[in-house]
């Protein structure tokens, strides 16, 4: 039970960011091609597909084979962050959920390691999946629910908003000196 609050979070964030990245390909386009991976709009727009199938199957399956698989999503995540922070100046967006001004950063590495953490732990020790766990125990469903939407969109604001506001402090700071 203690990891069926990060495995929903881990699933919100597969649908959100598949949704995002199959509409929008062009930012993970963009970025993937600037670690060296030539890659189509179409094959990123599958892999986005495919990511928000297995958030959707997440959020009603925590079985183990499901949580590999997003164990394997969040390691391939925290590998293509590496690669594009050994390559300064290469990847000017990461293009997480469809977005074109979010460069990846140490931050974000942390994080998406972080997760893949989680993942790993709810793939060895197991966790209710999020329509399981509501059904049974509806009396913490709603508090359970706010906490993983407000747990999610903290993550989105950290891999996406915070890079932007970093980057607008620093060229404030420049300007005044």
């Amino acid at each position: 039970m203690v990891l069926s609050g990060p495995f929903a979070l881990l699933a919100l964030l597969l649908v959100a960011a598949g949704a995002s990245e199959a509409i929008r390909p062009e930012p993970v386009v963009g970025g993937l091609r600037g670690v060296g991976l030539p890659v189509s709009r179409w094959a990123v727009r599958l892999g986005a597909i495919g990511e928000c199938l297995l958030g959707v199957a997440a959020l009603f399956s925590s079985s183990r084979p499901v949580a590999v698989l997003v164990a394997l999503s969040f390691l391939s995540f925290a590998a293509f962050i590496a690669a594009a922070l050994r390559r300064p100046g290469s990847v000017s967006s990461c293009g997480c959920f469809g977005a074109d001004e979010s460069p990846p950063t140490p931050l974000h590495l942390v994080i998406d390691l972080a997760l893949l953490g989680l993942a790993i732990a709810a793939a060895a020790h197991g966790a209710l999946p999020l329509r399981v766990f509501v059904v049974r125990h509806p009396a913490l469903s709603v508090p359970f629910l706010a906490f993983v939407c407000l747990a999610t969109w903290f993550v989105y604001l950290s891999v996406t908003t915070l890079p932007q506001l970093a980057a607008l402090i620093r060229d404030g700071e420049r300007r005044e000196v």
